[in-house]
């Protein structure tokens, strides 16, 4: 390779270089110009609703305490809370405002606890939650308007051998609040 068409392309590299890291740096101050918002900007509060197994009390107890801690943990968020019944179409359901803030835009958490069909005594206790997507014809336009599709926003379940107590299941589904609140926050 001669001097002249070493040069050149020692040229071209240099200046294929400085467009990318232009480019690069540029994308970059525009991502942290503008941070995505947490999964909770996106909602207006929480609904909250438990269903404790038939015939364990201590899943009713851990109800309460799990509403209880899910409210103090979404106060120093600025999120909204409120119990609402569990039903059948929770994950649809069109609500109003419901506590001071707009029920059809909250994130729908459903903690669930049943025990199991084949092992006696043995508690599945889950935290679903979901929140409703209406797609526009602006966001996709070939849309049929009036959609409304619920969207999973955090899963997670815990399976409890028969004659688990409420101080050995209560950790574990504290993780699960924890968890839940992580991935909200935007902390995981």
């Amino acid at each position: 390779m001669t001097f002249i068409a070493h040069r050149l392309l020692s040229i071209r590299l240099t200046w294929a270089v400085m467009v990318l890291a232009s480019c690069l740096a540029a994308h970059m101050a525009a991502a942290q110009a503008q941070p995505s918002p947490r999964p909770f900007d996106r909602v207006s509060g929480i609904l909250i609703a438990c269903a404790p197994a038939t015939g364990f009390a201590w899943t009713a107890t851990m109800c309460d305490r799990l509403t209880a801690e899910m409210r103090k943990r979404a106060e120093p968020l600025k999120l909204k809370l409120a119990i609402v019944p569990l039903t059948a179409d929770i994950s649809r359901k069109k609500f109003d405002m419901i506590e001071g803030f707009d029920g059809d835009k909250a994130v729908r958490v459903r903690w669930t606890f049943e025990e199991s069909k084949s092992t006696k005594g043995q508690i599945s206790a889950g935290l679903s939650s979901n929140f409703i997507y209406e797609p526009t014809t602006k966001d996709h336009p070939n849309i049929a308007p009036g959609q409304r599709i619920p969207m999973n926003f955090y899963a997670q379940s815990v399976l409890f051998d028969p004659g688990v107590s409420l101080s050995q299941a209560e950790p574990f589904l504290m993780g699960v609040l924890d968890s839940f609140f992580k991935v909200g926050d935007r902390k995981i």
